[in-house]
């Protein structure tokens, strides 16, 4: 069984890797879970210097923290950027991220936005 969806990422243009998750009880464990996911995608996100808008990736992640899969669920509008998400995703593959909290199996959605 695959757990929560959650999305990381701000809820919003302009605000950019704000920390916040949507979704419910994203404190303790699971917000712990979803903080390191998002420290993967700022260490290995490399933002073009093109004008682009808000993008999304799905991930799967094992229950030992491999990402199992991604893919794009909403472009950029921009090949360039859409590439550097996808060139992010792939560094984070390679890297694995935290275990998530009981070792379920997630899916979870990364929102990328300018700023």
């Amino acid at each position: 069984m695959i757990g929560p969806a959650p999305s990381i990422g701000a809820g919003q243009v302009g605000s950019s890797w704000s920390g916040k998750f949507a979704g419910p009880n994203f404190e303790g464990p699971e917000g712990a879970f979803h903080a390191g996911v998002t420290r993967m995608f700022r260490e290995a996100y490399q933002q073009p210097k093109t004008n682009f808008g808000p993008a999304e990736l799905e991930l799967i992640v094992s229950g030992s923290g491999q990402v199992q899969s991604y893919r794009p669920t909403k472009s950029s509008g921009d090949a360039t950027d859409d590439q550097a998400l996808l060139a992010a995703a792939q560094r984070v593959q390679a890297r694995g991220v935290p275990a998530p909290p009981e070792n379920r199996k997630r899916e979870v959605t990364v929102r990328f936005y300018p700023h």
